[in-house]
């Protein structure tokens, strides 16, 4: 973990190079704007939970630029380029306009006027110790916990760790685990193991950053387990009403995440009535109160067992999708024909996602040939309405077809989703795979899959790409085989 100052030093070197480059560009347009807030698709943030501000020196940015600019020229990576000016409407050229950047359109031109400093020196990173910085941490946020069992703390760290550099880390979709919690030591201990163990942690102790961690998780195709701390009078916020009611609303909202309640073990009503409310299980956490003792035995039992559990249940959660895939891998094997290898994977990836189909590449077009889930209640693969999707003009299906490349995210290409969603109609996210079937380097079809009406879910793309791998290694050698069988005349 880094410091929070040097977090937002770095933000504002960012920000800083990239107005720099802005300014190098030789043509284009850009707009600067700073009422209008942005959000990627594809790099979420929470601008909106955004407090800070960040005050840059424009001038100083203005005379990085002219520097980097001149610096450019004369290493001569700026190469000064005649545009071809179409003639106007007498037939003669228009004048040549000068788009030059002067020092007076930039109010720089007293700049030899200007108190010239020696810039400063960038020093070598200080190496971070991490023994220093868990030690640091402990202290800061359990200090009445005595030094003995501080350093039990730190060993049981240690120890994690060290085991964590001896296993290999776990393959397959990404394991997430969403702490909701007030208690920092809690949720520092959480996140320094989960990094060791291969699972990636968050915690908050906000209801909007919740959800918005939440959909954050499913956009990227993870399925996170969601943790819920114990009522804490101490803290306002964490009341066992509250928590109940937050626990039916994420249910609601997201019905494929699990919930796991985190409960002081003398509380057997809370307990009881969180297991009534849909909670997968219930954990008894030894430091539930502010003002108990702390002590490292109690608390390195509840990290132990709550390690083992999320370890089990990632494991048991991936291996049904996993099994699916694998059993798929092993029946492509003694399989000669395109339709078969195709059918094979089909079953695989509608194993995965709601609604999976076969298009296959026809000259020109993608034509659509049998489908899983259109049918209401019926998961055997079926011929679906008339469907063909051209191949020109789209990007995407040129990196898919041409290229033989799969791709997993969102959907914004309408020369695809147009004819497509048309016949099979729009699922509720855009968020699809096309995944290409080739033999020796030319695409023969393509599956198709998105999640339908439901929420968008975990998906195991190393073992689908392996899938597919198989399945063009399966096609290559029925053709070199048919070779043999058949030689010319």
């Amino acid at each position: 973990l880094i410091d929070k100052d040097e977090a937002f030093k770095g933000l504002q070197l960012l920000i800083e190079m990239t107005i720099v480059e802005i300014l190098t560009w030789k043509t284009g347009t850009f707009s600067l704007d700073v009422n209008e807030v942005t959000v990627s698709d594809e790099y979420r943030y929470f601008p909106e939970k955004l407090s800070e501000e960040f005050l840059l020196n424009s001038q100083n940015v203005l005379m990085d630029a002219l520097r980097i600019y001149d610096e450019k020229k004369r290493d001569g990576e700026l190469v000064e380029e005649e545009d071809d000016l179409p003639p106007g409407p007498s037939g003669e050229t228009e004048p040549a306009v000068d788009w030059s950047i002067s020092e007076d359109d930039l109010g720089l031109a007293d700049l030899e006027k200007m108190e010239t400093r020696i810039p400063g020196v960038f020093s070598v990173l200080e190496e971070k110790d991490p023994v220093a910085i868990h030690r640091e941490r402990i202290s800061t946020l359990a200090p009445r916990m005595s030094s003995a069992d501080k350093d039990r703390v730190l060993a049981y760290l240690g120890d994690a760790a060290d085991e964590a550099r001896e296993q290999v880390p776990p393959q397959g979709v990404s394991r997430a685990v969403i702490v909701f919690s007030s208690d920092a030591f809690l949720n520092y201990l959480m996140a320094s193991l989960g990094k060791m163990d291969g699972f990636l942690i968050f915690s908050t102790n906000d209801d909007q950053d919740l959800d918005l961690i939440l959909d954050q998780s499913i956009l990227k195709g993870i399925t996170p387990l969601l943790v819920f701390d114990c009522p804490q009078r101490a803290h306002e916020g964490f009341s066992a009403e509250k928590l109940d009611r937050l626990r039916r609303e994420k249910k609601s909202r997201y019905p494929q995440v699990e919930t796991l309640q985190l409960s002081a073990s003398s509380d057997a009503e809370f307990a009881l009535n969180a297991y009534r409310e849909g909670a997968r299980g219930v954990f008894p956490r030894p430091f539930a109160e502010e003002g108990q003792d702390e002590t490292a035995a109690s608390i390195l039992a509840f990290l132990d067992a709550f390690r083992q559990y999320v370890r089990g249940y990632f494991a048991q959660r991936g291996g049904v999708v996993e099994d699916t895939l694998t059993v798929a891998v092993s029946e492509l094997i003694p399989l000669s024909v395109i339709p078969e290898v195709a059918q094979v994977v089909l079953k695989a990836v509608a194993g995965v996602f709601p609604r999976a189909l076969t298009l296959v590449v026809a000259q020109q077009d993608l034509v659509a040939e049998k489908g899983v889930g259109f049918s209401p209640g019926d998961r055997r693969p079926v011929a679906v309405s008339p469907l063909r999707i051209p191949l020109t003009g789209s990007t995407l299906l040129h990196k898919v077809v041409e290229e033989g490349r799969p791709f997993f995210g969102l959907l914004y290409d309408g020369m695809v989703s147009t004819p497509l969603f048309e016949v099979v109609g729009a699922p509720a996210s855009p968020k699809v795979l096309l995944l290409p079937l080739t033999r020796r380097g030319r695409t023969l079809a393509v599956i198709y899959a998105d999640f339908g009406d439901g929420e968008v879910g975990a998906v195991p793309m190393e073992k689908i790409h392996l899938l597919a791998a198989q399945a063009s290694l399966v096609l290559e050698n029925a053709f070199y085989r048919k070779k043999l069988e058949n030689p010319p005349q």
